[in-house]
């Protein structure tokens, strides 16, 4: 470990040039010239991302790391074994620091060291261009612990025995490793002069289809190890929208199947119902501080053929992970995971 190098920054990545570059260029006017590392981990690009540490060389400390296609969590841990700081902050590759942003998260993290971590404030300045095949995120008063914005002093880190790598995709990693953080008695403060800009961006709408949807389950293993804190957090696994259409559906198919037409059309109407119920509630225009339920057919149309289905795959997901978790065990307070 390093006592020169002022703080370590993590950014893990599989692709994502255009955002990266984005960042980097961000982090040149931040930190240009300063002693902070900055470590890119590229979890199994299909284009290898060493070339950008030649690129940036002669304006950041930048070091690439290379690993094979393992998610996240398991890239930051390599961005952490490789990281010579004492203090670690976590950044995605979709996000860009405004100025100031290293400053005030440094300057709180080394003025209150008896913070396990800190943080940031996340933005996203292009919110007029949200609508439902699109991809957001922000953290405008903290207890969220999003890793595209954060810092944590490692002794914390080790404390908790780094992200769990069972977490295979970009889903409740970041939240796992702040709860075992929390259990151990550690405080994270939330510095609102840190901001990054999260933009929202276009996502494609099978994307919407299997990828979001798949990572549902993943809310049982965060569940297994962190029951209290995970109820405090969440409502619960699926809300009862979701069982209601699930069990609307099947039973419509019943009586369907036992000749009983009328009760199994007026079972398939209300079935309708609440799908146009959990539908609307994600189709969302502009700043999230109110319901717009003026959408546009077409739009309407267009998500239908993609939400209906993921429905049903968010519950499968949901499904696999009480069967893939369900034995897990509460993390222990000592810092070693749940079996």
């Amino acid at each position: 470990m390093s006592e020169n190098m002022k703080a370590s920054i993590i950014i893990p990545s599989r692709g994502m040039e255009p955002g990266l570059r984005r960042l980097l260029d961000a982090l040149v006017k931040e930190i240009g010239g300063q002693k902070v590392e900055v470590i890119l981990v590229d979890d199994g690009s299909e284009k290898a991302l060493n070339f950008l540490e030649t690129e940036y060389g002669g304006k950041l400390n930048l070091k690439v790391e290379r690993q094979s296609p393992q998610g996240p969590a398991a890239a930051r841990n390599l961005g952490v074994k490789r990281a010579v700081s004492a203090i670690l902050i976590f950044l995605d590759s979709d996000v860009a620091p405004l100025p100031g942003w290293f400053s005030a998260m440094s300057n709180r993290m080394e003025s209150n060291p008896d913070l396990a971590g800190v943080e940031g404030k996340t933005v996203s300045q292009n919110l007029e261009e949200l609508n439902p095949f699109s991809h957001f995120l922000d953290n405008l008063e903290g207890g969220k612990y999003l890793t595209c914005n954060i810092g944590y002093h490692r002794e914390w880190i080790e404390k908790a025995g780094g992200f769990d790598e069972r977490f295979r995709h970009p889903w409740r990693e970041d939240s796992d490793l702040a709860f075992s953080i929390l259990e151990l008695g550690g405080k994270i403060g939330f510095e609102p002069n840190a901001v990054v800009d999260h933009p929202v961006r276009p996502v494609r709408p099978f994307r919407l289809f299997w990828f979001y949807p798949i990572r549902r389950g993943y809310d049982w293993l965060l569940y297994r190890k962190h029951p209290q804190l995970y109820l405090r957090a969440e409502s619960g696994f699926a809300d009862l929208s979701e069982l209601s259409f699930f069990i609307s559906f099947a039973l419509a198919a019943v009586l369907f199947t036992l000749g009983w037409i009328v009760p199994g059309f007026i079972t398939l109407i209300f079935h309708q119902a609440i799908y146009n119920h959990i539908m609307l509630r994600r189709l969302s225009y502009g700043p999230r501080v109110a319901r717009n339920l003026a959408v546009p057919w077409k739009v309407f149309a267009k998500s239908y053929l993609f939400f209906y289905p993921a429905v049903f795959l968010s519950l499968a997901s949901i499904l696999w992970g009480w069967a893939r978790f369900g034995g897990v065990r509460p993390a222990k307070k000592n810092g070693i995971k749940g079996g």
